[in-house]
């Protein structure tokens, strides 16, 4: 599935997690990513941007196929097929907490950038700021380098 469809189909999604193949490992996106978050509580969900998604963004939880029985154990599967699979699940997702879950999970540093830093007005301060705000211990190396872009770009308006 590419991910506009999958996006789709998520935004359908009330009370069930589906599995996609991607090589050796299996990703849930949004709504799934959003219960085994919620509902099993293991593994941390991911934020990237896509121009697929109609708010930039897409949550995922990625593991080795090798963890599905134990994840998902309490679960029944519904549909199965080569490279998909569906679990049913037992509270539907909430609209609201999945929102705020998800805004929750995009990336701190690209909230609150001032519309003046924009303009070039107060530019040193506001890289600064945000160098100072950006937790270098919380983030992985990929978190890092994005970042890192996206200061250039606005550097280099």
């Amino acid at each position: 599935m590419v991910t506009a469809e999958i996006l789709d189909a998520e935004a359908r999604n009330v009370n069930t997690v589906a599995l996609h193949s991607e090589g050796m490992y299996w990703y849930a996106y949004e709504r799934s990513a959003y219960i085994i978050d919620t509902q099993l509580k293991i593994f941390k969900a991911r934020y990237r941007r896509t121009a697929a998604s109609a708010d930039g963004g897409i949550v995922s939880i990625s593991f080795p196929e090798s963890e599905i029985q134990t994840l998902f154990s309490r679960c029944r599967l519904l549909n199965a097929t080569g490279r998909m699979m569906v679990y049913g699940v037992f509270e539907p997702v909430d609209e609201a907490a999945f929102a705020d879950w998800k805004q929750r999970k995009a990336p701190q540093w690209r909230q609150g950038i001032p519309p003046a830093f924009a303009s070039g007005e107060c530019a040193e301060q506001t890289v600064l700021r945000l160098l100072r705000d950006f937790d270098l211990r919380k983030r992985t190396p990929l978190e890092c380098r994005m970042f890192l872009m996206e200061l250039k770009k606005l550097i280099d308006q």
